[in-house]
């Protein structure tokens, strides 16, 4: 099947590349015939429908057949094609496909500027401290009690986990979706309900809103103003809102906008200061709103981001679960804002092997069982892949007890990727080439938010120009040097002592028995590069967290005196981790 899928493509390419594209029901008639022989198929009632259908629609049909469209399926979406086409005994590979395409798809092309552009810019933002804030010299006495709401349960929890291991006490109330039984038990974490306010969500978002082009459905808010007026009037009424210290917001970041405006509101505090504000995001600055709205949010954080806490009211952190975010915001608002990679910890899991079969993450593209596929490439081994939503047993103990796990991504982040890395299972990646394929369709990536505060451009530096791939487009529209810039920047790409691959062939033989202890070297320094990775991130943490109390409470601290200032250079010993 996947050999014909190949085959037909590379049809369509060679007939559109050289203009000879014929039309679609006589290409239809053809190939029917030469599959049935007699063509017998033909005269059915059925294939007269879609014939039929091909005369009535052969203008909007031709419009669609052009070479952007042979790129996005051929190259893009096709990439679990592309995958296996790399495995077969053919003489192609992705690169000869790439070749056959027109100068003009492929610029601007990946070069080695772009790739060391995309790799500086990803250490500098891991490596940031928490813009316009440091500890409170004096101390931060007592509990810091933070309020956080999140539309997805693991981007609360990935920074509630840290901050339960941290000296200074604090004292979380957590308003997250699922029965507040079912979260992870965490020091100092209180969960939260209130069917108001989910009552709220379902009204007030639309989650099957139509995006590129009705090619995917992503959340959107059905009327910004009377959500806002809602999300208002309730949050202060939930417990621990309204005697916290610090307000806090998951998914999506534009809540922590409004929960800026609900400190500012209710301050509070002796000289009338609001309550700050954090927010830790996995998914797109803009996610959740219109253009228009994004634009205003955008000029927002820009604002706040470059202002004096003391002179702009309440401080606003926002803070990035991956470099690929934090370049989005970037481009998105021109503030550079801190990457903290995710970790992990409320999974309480280590990798601890029980079994010789392979974990495989989720797919997305329901047309593809890749988990099959393998299987039926590897029959008579001891061993299997299972597909990591078919499992009896879900748990995270669970995942941790397979030999080793293959990740297929459909996302630049993604916390099951940074989940599985944490419990140091042994984690078989794509090839860095193949990652763009992979991205391609992703939510992180899509068109509807890529858009730039009024005027904002990525500049380029007193002494050089930008190299024409960087801080391109990362959607469809994009080439693939443009994909591979944005690429780069995830940690699929970046983190250490990760086994890639770039053909099935490769993986298989990753994964024989006789490559055991491979595997157990990938886990043993996957998880000395974790313990340096959670170092900084309680680092980061204690910082933000101290400095925004202190900063609430009014003491003498270093907070209100510093603008943007980083962190302490991260010790040599830990540079592994980056």
């Amino acid at each position: 099947g996947w050999l014909t899928a190949v085959s037909c493509q590379l049809q369509v390419l060679r007939d559109s590349a050289s203009g000879a594209w014929p039309n679609a029901e006589s290409w239809v008639r053809r190939r029917v015939r030469e599959a049935d022989g007699d063509g017998s198929i033909l005269s059915s009632e059925p294939m007269q429908q879609v014939l039929g259908a091909l005369r009535q629609h052969r203008s909007s049909i031709a419009k669609h057949f052009d070479l952007p469209w042979i790129l996005k399926n051929l190259l893009y979406a096709g990439h679990r094609t592309m995958a296996l086409l790399e495995s077969s005994g053919w003489p192609l590979r992705l690169e000869h496909i790439e070749a056959l395409l027109p100068e003009a798809v492929q610029e601007p092309r990946f070069d080695w500027a772009t790739a060391k552009l995309s790799r500086e810019f990803a250490a500098r933002v891991s490596g940031l401290g928490p813009l316009g804030l440091s500890a409170a010299v004096s101390g931060v006495g007592g509990v810091v009690r933070v309020f956080i709401v999140s539309l997805h349960a693991t981007l609360a929890l990935e920074p509630l986990s840290i901050w339960a291991t941290l000296p200074l006490r604090v004292e979380a109330s957590a308003l997250l979706p699922g029965a507040t039984a079912r979260h992870p038990v965490l020091a100092g974490v209180e969960y939260v309900s209130s069917p108001a306010f989910w009552a709220l969500i379902e009204v007030g978002i639309d989650t099957k809103h139509s995006i590129d082009g009705g090619m995917g459905r992503f959340p959107r808010v059905r009327d910004l103003a009377d959500f806002r007026a809602s999300f208002l009037r309730l949050l202060p009424e939930l417990p621990g809102a309204a005697a916290a210290d610090v307000l806090a917001c998951g998914e999506p970041a534009f809540f922590c906008g409004l929960l800026r405006e609900l400190g500012a509101e209710r301050g509070g505090g002796d000289d009338g200061r609001g309550r700050p504000v954090v927010g830790f995001f996995g998914n797109p600055l803009g996610a959740y709103l219109s253009k228009e709205e994004q634009l205003s949010f955008y000029s927002s954080v820009a604002a706040l981001s470059s202002a004096e806490p003391s002179a702009g009211g309440p401080p606003l952190l926002l803070v990035a679960a991956s470099p690929t975010l934090a370049a989005q915001a970037y481009w998105q608002t021109g503030v550079e804002l801190p990457s903290v990679r995710p970790l992990g910890l409320y999974t309480s899991s280590r990798y601890d092997p029980q079994t010789l079969d392979v974990l495989f993450t989720k797919q997305v593209m329901p047309l593809w069982d890749f988990t099959c596929i393998l299987n039926f490439a590897i029959r008579g081994e001891p061993w299997q892949f299972v597909d990591i939503t078919h499992l009896e047993d879900k748990s995270w103990a669970s995942w941790a007890s397979h030999r080793a796990a293959v990740v297929i991504p459909y996302e630049p982040q993604q916390l099951t990727f940074y989940e599985l890395y944490s419990m140091g299972i042994p984690l078989l990646v794509p090839a860095e080439s193949m990652l763009p394929l992979f991205f391609f369709s992703s939510y992180g990536n899509v068109r509807e938010v890529a858009h730039q505060r009024p005027g904002w451009t990525v500049p380029s530096s007193s002494h050089r120009k930008l190299p024409p791939a960087a801080w391109g487009r990362w959607h469809k529209e994009g080439s693939l040097g443009e994909l591979r810039f944005w690429a780069a920047l995830s940690d699929l790409a970046r983190l250490p002592h990760l086994l890639r691959w770039s053909s099935v062939a490769e993986l298989v033989l990753q994964l024989a028995i006789e490559n055991t202890p491979r595997l157990e070297i990938a886990s043993r320094a996957a998880k000395r590069g974790t313990q340096a990775a959670f170092d900084r991130s309680a680092g980061f943490w204690r910082v933000a967290l101290e400095g925004l109390a202190a900063w609430w409470r009014g003491l003498p601290s270093s907070a209100e005196k510093a603008s943007r200032k980083r962190m302490r250079p991260i010790p040599p010993e830990h540079c592994h981790a980056l």
